[in-house]
């Protein structure tokens, strides 16, 4: 009986049900599945379709400056979060301090020191960003510093940034001035770059902003996942699929969201630029 009403269902929908109506399937989906999922080959079919529905919303326009004039977000880390929040739980201080360990790693190969993890650990007990902290740690001396070692770009790591760029940030690089810059200012320019990228786009009114940020996130997330599976072997960041991740930043919150975005950029950024040499 529940095969029979599942194909019915499934009849009465179309294969183009999300086509005509794109809010209808999130809305019942949790009631239809158990019954759509009793027929061999359905769940990979919704699949597909989920895939085909979750695309890059329209990039906004990034002017060159400082990319913390967005009203969203503060970018001092210590003004205050993306999404305000009360005192924090011990499985919260956990995550934060697994960001903190994980984002001194991917954007500056340092270790985090214990006085570190005492400063911006309470940094976020107060309130304070994520999005500030990753900032201020690609402006201090310690990141200046290791922009003079003058280490070169990779030809891998300069394809990515051409590619990188125009897609996801909607930024035209050209590769004889990428094959100027060293290292670590192009890993600064790309975050600092996406950081105002993700603010534009949830700077929209209205729910809109929530929904091209997750979009994007949906494509950018599966897209590194399937291009550098050997860096992203979790189950989370693993998937390779848009609509899993786009689901995942509807779930969080944003500082979440950047946080998760420049780590795995940042990443794939130290994967590709592996052994180059600064010049003597």
């Amino acid at each position: 009986m529940k095969v029979l009403l599942a194909i019915l269902v499934l009849a009465a929908l179309g294969v183009g049900y999300l086509k005509y109506d794109p809010t209808w399937w999130p809305q019942h989906k949790d009631k239809i599945l158990p019954y759509l999922n009793q027929i061999p080959g359905v769940q990979s079919l919704l699949n597909k379709r989920e895939q085909e529905q979750v695309e890059l919303p329209t990039l906004p326009t990034l002017e060159d400056g400082d990319p913390k004039d967005s009203s969203q977000v503060a970018d001092n880390p210590a003004q205050g979060p993306l999404v305000a929040v009360p005192a924090l739980n011990d499985t919260e201080r956990d995550y934060n301090y697994y960001f903190l360990r994980e984002i001194f790693q991917q954007l500056r190969q340092q270790e985090l020191a214990v006085e570190d993890a005492q400063k911006w650990m309470n940094v976020l007990e107060q309130g304070g960003s994520r999005r500030g902290i990753m900032r201020a740690l690609i402006l201090d001396d310690y990141y200046y510093q290791l922009q003079t070692q003058q280490v070169p770009l990779n030809p891998a790591t300069i394809d990515f940034a051409l590619a990188y760029g125009e897609k996801f940030l909607g930024v035209g690089y050209a590769a004889e001035d990428l094959g100027q810059v060293d290292f670590y200012t192009l890993k600064k320019e790309l975050v600092e770059k996406t950081l105002r990228l993700m603010d534009l786009l949830l700077a929209e009114k209205d729910t809109k902003g929530r929904q091209d940020l997750a979009n994007w996130y949906g494509v950018f997330s599966a897209q590194v996942a399937q291009d550098y599976p050997q860096l992203f072997t979790d189950s989370v960041r693993g998937q390779k699929s848009k609509s899993v991740h786009r689901q995942w930043a509807l779930d969080n919150e944003a500082p979440y969201i950047y946080s998760e975005v420049i780590i795995k950029l940042a990443k794939i950024l130290n994967h590709l630029n592996e052994g180059a040499v600064a010049a003597k």
